[in-house]
């Protein structure tokens, strides 16, 4: 049936249609040091977006982004939104921007501006940039097997494994 209604839209919705080739998307090269933009919102909260970009696309630095992303998701969770209350949008995840990975920290907040969010952002990192390797190589080693599960799961509905390939997808 499926192959029946895709030669339908074949036939009769594309019949004349051309296939066009997307200009290829590059990710910008931006300089070093803070980009930023400031939005106006028809509201009183504030929001701070960092976008962390990782040096390169590689294979390990990717698997290393994706088990760092884990292991400070959840902390920096609690730490802005359970033991400092800065907002009640709080969230930190990977964020590859075509095949360049990267993380995003966000918080929205109706008690604390950009710049507040900003100085509790460095501290959050200041904070894992001191964890002494002795306790932050078993922490790493228990996210690195999670994320491993995680990933080698297989997709519980057509939902999920079409999210697995849809950027590729769009890539063509």
């Amino acid at each position: 049936e499926a192959r029946a209604l895709g030669e339908l839209v074949q036939r009769e919705l594309l019949r004349d249609s051309r296939r066009v080739t997307a200009p290829p998307v590059a990710v910008a090269d931006l300089p070093a040091g803070d980009q930023r933009l400031t939005v106006a919102a028809p509201h009183q909260d504030a929001a701070l977006l960092w976008y962390r970009q990782a040096a390169d696309n590689d294979k390990r630095t990717r698997a290393a982004l994706g088990v760092t992303a884990q292991l400070l998701n959840a902390d920096f969770y609690t730490r802005l939104r359970t033991e400092q209350q800065l907002g009640y949008i709080v969230m930190s995840t990977p964020y590859p921007l075509r095949d360049v990975p990267g993380l995003v920290f966000l918080v929205q907040s109706p008690v604390a501006g950009p710049a507040q969010l900003a100085k509790a952002y460095d501290a959050f990192l200041e904070h894992w940039r001191t964890v002494p390797d002795a306790e932050l190589q078993p922490l790493f080693e228990r996210h690195r097997a999670a994320l491993r599960q995680r990933l080698s799961e297989q997709p519980k509905n057509q939902g999920e494994a079409g999210d697995r390939v849809w950027q590729d997808l769009l890539d063509g």
